[in-house]
């Protein structure tokens, strides 16, 4: 058969994160003996007149589309169309999570099945059975060819929404190990097999300098269930160390890897498996880091076992210092166990970020300086020698996925509409759009806008205030912060004029001595950093009961983009405040979203299909 696996863009720039989905699914219909073309869309950025010459020369009969996020909508809905306008025939496929919104994706575009869950085995069969019925392009909703294999959703001849169900997913030792061979022919190894600076006192296994990097997955699940979190697997599944080991080896001999970068949502939980890689890892003399690491499944002496081994970062999903969010996050990890952990590898010699995820319904004030109050007890634990906490301090306002407790949430309070319409205007909202951009922020709190938006910058400012007056005992005086802010808004307006893109020394930047002009490289762009100096100085005793009125200013300024913008911002917050003792109070949850809501009931009282509701409701 004609076939064809496509990819479509999901950050402004694409990310060093190899496409692993589409080459599952190519690695596993070559099982079958069958070629497939793939389209990387997202790294190549191929034009509309590119996209809509490849699919005309192709005529293809079945195209995958890859749509990992659903921020990927917008795209996806114009790839499936100008597939349709080329190709009429072609069976247009889409998955990814984005398929969590199958029936957006089947009445609102032009795709005409979702693969729900893992797709490799379900695609493959999707093929076989299109291969067996010569004429399915042209009767497969009627015949009910694909109503046998599981993991699918389409609509039948009397578009009636159809889900055969998920699939079990595939056992660890099914999983294939990425074939690179398929990023070669696409013209894009060089971009994921990367250059590395290693500096030499990240790690005693290089001399400093440059090396090859790239990203391994090393199991697939998470044992957490996080409201906000979105996926397939149920489970964790944990690869075997042989076939991880000959990957890894593959990567050593065959391309001159000798860092990596281990990609997992969930690293170390199973600590037998953990242990070994880290064992072989240091024999090899590789360099390596490791993300999605749970807090309550490390110690002390496992970390130092890590660092010994080569590992030069481990970073925790923290997500909040306060203990309430993390229960209606469902993190199952408390306060105290993130504390240790953070203590725990800057003991062992590692570096790590401080990730947190804020804005989730509950969120208030008080757990907002909850938040403050850990990553000022924390900051020697990730902040870099001269460097300031800021630098490396991730902070990302919780964003509504389709598949989450928090979508459901949104849905269930009325804050995405009741129609398939204003489903779709919302994840048209969220397309393209930085991952890390606060503008498609559904507010939950019941507070104003404003005061949420400012939630960020106020945790940087403080933060970074009490690390330089405390840690670094630098003091400036009134007039100095005033010159200071002065510099900054000089500076701020020069720089949106374009006229300037690096900051005139003030004096705390003159006091502070180090490099601010450019913020910690991490690998691949995964964290959201923002330099906090300036911010800091509204956080000085000589002029902190100042300071909130300024921060708005410049917030809702900042945000809006235009005066009339900004004003109604400002109005919603002094009307908030005007009336707020005689408002009855909202419920905001005290428990888990994912027991917070009905995911049946909700969809019986909105618009759209029951026979959805399992998607909804993932595994």
């Amino acid at each position: 058969m004609k076939l064809a696996i496509c990819t479509t863009p999901i950050r402004p720039i694409p990310t060093t994160y190899p496409p692993f989905g589409s080459m599952a699914i190519i690695q596993s219909l070559r099982q079958i003996d069958e070629h497939v073309d793939f389209f990387d869309i997202d790294f190549h950025r191929f034009s509309n007149d590119q996209i809509e010459n490849y699919f005309r020369q192709g005529n293809f009969e079945i195209v995958g589309i890859s749509a990992v996020v659903s921020t990927a909508y917008s795209n996806t809905k114009l790839i499936s169309s100008i597939i349709k306008k080329v190709s009429p025939r072609t069976l247009i496929v889409c998955g990814g999570n984005l398929a969590a919104s199958s029936e957006i994706l089947l009445r609102k575009t032009d795709v005409d099945i979702c693969v729900v869950g893992d797709g490799e085995i379900t695609f493959r069969e999707l093929v076989v059975s299109a291969k067996k019925n010569g004429d399915f392009l042209e009767n497969w909703r009627s015949n009910k060819v694909f109503s046998e294999i599981s993991g699918l959703a389409f609509l039948d001849a009397s578009k009636q929404f159809v889900f055969t169900g998920f699939r079990h997913a595939p056992e660890a030792d099914e999983i294939e190990s990425p074939d690179f061979s398929i990023l070669k022919e696409s013209g894009s190894l060089d971009y994921f097999i990367y250059e590395k600076a290693i500096g030499e006192h990240l790690n005693q296994h290089l001399d400093g300098g440059v090396t090859k990097e790239t990203t391994v997955i090393s199991a697939k699940g998470c044992v957490a269930r996080c409201t906000f979190c979105h996926r397939w697997e149920r489970g964790y599944r944990v690869r075997p160390i042989d076939q991880l080991t000959d990957h890894i080896m593959y990567l050593y001999k065959n391309y001159g890897v000798r860092s990596l970068h281990f990609g997992d949502e969930n690293f170390g939980s199973n600590k037998e498996l953990s242990h070994e890689l880290a064992r072989f890892l240091g024999e090899l003399g590789m360099s390596w880091e490791v993300a999605g690491v749970r807090a309550r499944t490390v110690s002390i002496d496992e970390l130092i076992y890590w660092k010994s081994n080569g590992c030069r970062r481990a970073v925790y999903g923290v997500e909040s210092g306060s203990e309430s969010i993390l229960k209606i996050m469902q993190k199952g990890i408390t306060r105290q166990q993130n504390f240790d952990a953070m203590r725990w590898v800057a003991e062992a010699g590692m570096t790590t970020t401080l990730q947190y995820v804020i804005g989730m319904p509950g969120e208030s004030d008080k757990t907002i300086d909850e938040s403050i109050d850990f990553a000022i007890k924390t900051s020697n634990f990730f902040c870099y020698p001269n460097s300031l906490p800021s630098l490396n301090l991730s902070i990302n306002y919780a964003q509504a996925l389709p598949g989450t407790p928090l979508y459901e949430f949104a849905r269930e309070n009325g804050y995405l509409g009741s129609t398939i319409e204003s489903e779709e205007d919302y994840l048209i909202q969220i397309s393209n759009l930085d991952a890390y951009s606060s503008d498609h922020f559904i507010n939950y709190t019941g507070l104003p806008l404003l005061k949420v938006l400012m939630w960020r910058y106020r945790m940087i400012g403080m933060i970074d205030s009490h690390y330089i007056q405390n840690e670094m005992g630098i003091s400036l005086s009134g007039i100095e912060i005033l010159r200071s802010l002065w510099s900054a808004l000089i500076s701020a307006v020069l720089f949106r004029a374009g006229k300037i893109h690096i900051a005139p020394k003030s004096p705390l930047i003159k006091k502070l001595s180090i490099n601010l002009d450019g913020a910690i490289q991490h690998s691949a762009g995964y964290f959201n950093i923002s330099k906090g100096a300036q911010f800091s100085l509204l956080y000085f005793a000589q002029i902190r009961w100042i300071a909130y009125p300024l921060l708005a200013s410049f917030v809702a300024w900042n945000q809006s983009k235009s005066i009339f913008g900004a004003l109604k911002l400002i109005g919603g917050h002094l009307m908030w405040s005007i009336t707020r003792r005689i408002r009855s109070k909202s419920e905001v949850p005290v428990r888990s979203l994912r027991k917070s809501i009905d995911v049946t009931s909700t969809t019986e009282r909105l618009e759209g299909s029951i026979a959805m509701t399992p998607i909804r409701m993932g595994r």
